[in-house]
């Protein structure tokens, strides 16, 4: 069939929609644009990579996650152990210019639920 016009047919087309929410960030850089900390999480299902394409490390940035399961080494930095953004999880961003980040994925729609796991090492957690 090399031309289509000769040939009436059905033809079916299928989409993947993809959600591409977005976080508008104030910069922290100078006394004028003060900006600050943010926490954010990932609304979408998949894994987020902190790439130069999605916002996160475009300009002098910290971007941090809270790892209780680690004695003395709470607080991850991006800068020190890369890592990537997964849904379920919160994480501390601030950036020195104005940026927005972005999230692409498929959204996530499950209850939200997680859990919190003890650790009887991490001696301010204990009891």
């Amino acid at each position: 069939m090399s031309n289509l016009t000769d040939t009436i047919a059905t033809v079916t087309l299928y989409a993947k929609w993809y959600f591409v929410p977005t976080k508008e960030i104030v910069g922290y850089g100078n006394a004028s644009n003060p900006g600050g900390w943010y926490l954010i999480a990932s609304p979408v299902v998949e894994a987020v990579a902190p790439s130069a394409d999605n916002g996160f490390i475009t300009n002098e940035y910290d971007l941090y996650y809270f790892n209780q399961s680690t004695v003395g080494e709470e607080w991850r930095s991006y800068k020190v152990e890369d890592f990537i953004l997964t849904n379920g999880t919160g994480y501390l961003y601030a950036s020195e210019q104005n940026t927005t980040l972005t999230f692409i994925g498929t959204p996530y729609t499950g209850d939200g639920e997680i859990e919190l796991a003890y650790n009887s090492n991490v001696p301010h957690l204990a009891g």
